[in-house]
């Protein structure tokens, strides 16, 4: 045992050490790091010791009082338990190497940032220091300052085969640290509370009815005809404890997510509407008067302006008293779907 592998202890679980960490060890034990002449992120980078907890593995930062806190905190702390975490990095972040067992076996895991607003992400690069430089650059990258970077690293000896963005190795993982944690969160806090002004908005004619309950008749009448005469054993049957379930109808072109309040019933999320075709037709009444027909100049004819329009999307949104109402364009500028959800409600990923 060398002090590289004192300094780490058993953080890579009988891994040999990677030689751009082993590196970075070797320089912070030498104060090199965080001497003259260092340059970011390695500046603000600190190599865990054995036993030492990385800021955001800390219990406090957990809660236990808010049921919304207490679940992220457990989400967050299995997923951290497939990491090796061997990094405190620049602005509090934590970096790790992703050892799930579904992973298939290599010498060089995927690198994985949790920051400090809590979101984990899978990041490009074929080591933690190539992953950790480029996620510290962003994309519109200081090409002087990564000149320095360069110049340190070769100067240190600290390994950094990549010299653009393109040239990083894209990650890819079997299990995905993001959705694991996000699938993690709802089976730990899967309930979500219906819209108080629900009923009272869905009884107006022609609205959408989210917010509803399936056991409520004007939802319960959709759902038959959509193919579900039994709405309540299909749930069950769907079920998986994460308070989601999505219904893509056998019969028509229409999706439901339906979410479960804390009292144990379900209601109706969001309903979105797709162009028809000959397996799945759709003949309903759209929400609010709605068409699948008329082209984006119509729909903003027949509603006004929209309420918000996306940048990056052809997508134009209209709100009715507490429900939004989506509509995503195609090239032909019909809608490709219509989706109706509750403004207040946040909706999950």
């Amino acid at each position: 045992m060398g002090r590289v592998e004192d300094h780490l202890g058993d953080r890579l679980r009988g891994r040999e050490v990677p030689a751009d960490l082993r590196r970075l060890v070797e320089l912070e034990l030498d104060g090199v790091l965080h001497g003259s002449g260092a340059v970011q992120p390695f500046a603000e980078i600190h190599v865990l010791a054995p036993g030492e907890l990385h800021g955001l593995q800390d219990p406090q930062y957990r809660g236990d009082e808010d049921p919304g806190e207490v679940a992220n905190g457990r989400a967050m702390d299995e997923v951290l338990g497939h990491m090796a975490v061997v990094v405190d990095g620049f602005n509090g972040d934590l970096y790790g190497y992703w050892l799930h067992p579904d992973e298939a076996a290599t010498d060089a895991p995927a690198i994985v940032k949790l920051d400090t607003e809590g979101q984990f992400d899978t990041l490009d690069g074929a080591t933690l220091v190539e992953a950790m430089v480029f996620d510290w650059l962003g994309y519109d990258i200081d090409e002087e300052y990564f000149a320095r970077i360069v110049a340190f690293c070769e100067r240190h000896g600290i390994p950094l085969a990549a010299r653009s963005r393109e040239e990083l190795r894209k990650s890819a993982t079997t299990v995905d640290p993001v959705l694991l944690h996000d699938r993690l969160y709802r089976r730990y806090q899967p309930f979500t509370a219906r819209p108080a002004w629900a009923g009272e908005a869905a009884a107006e004619p022609g609205a959408a009815l989210v917010g509803l309950r399936i056991t409520d008749p004007p939802l319960r009448t959709l759902l038959e005809r959509l193919g579900y005469p039994d709405p309540v054993a299909t749930v069950e049957a769907l079920d998986e404890g994460l308070g989601e379930v999505r219904l893509s109808s056998p019969t028509a072109a229409v999706t439901l997510i339906l979410y479960q309040d804390e009292d144990g019933s379900w209601w109706l999320f969001s309903a979105r509407y797709h162009q028809p075709t000959a397996e799945l037709p759709l003949d309903l009444l759209l929400p609010y008067g709605f068409s699948l027909d008329d082209s984006r100049e119509a729909t903003r004819a027949r509603f006004g302006p929209p309420a918000g329009t996306a940048l990056l999307a052809p997508v134009d949104r209209w709100k009715f008293g507490r429900v939004v109402g989506y509509v995503l364009f195609g090239d032909d500028e019909r809608p490709r779907y219509i989706e109706f959800w509750p403004e207040d409600v946040v909706r999950r990923s």
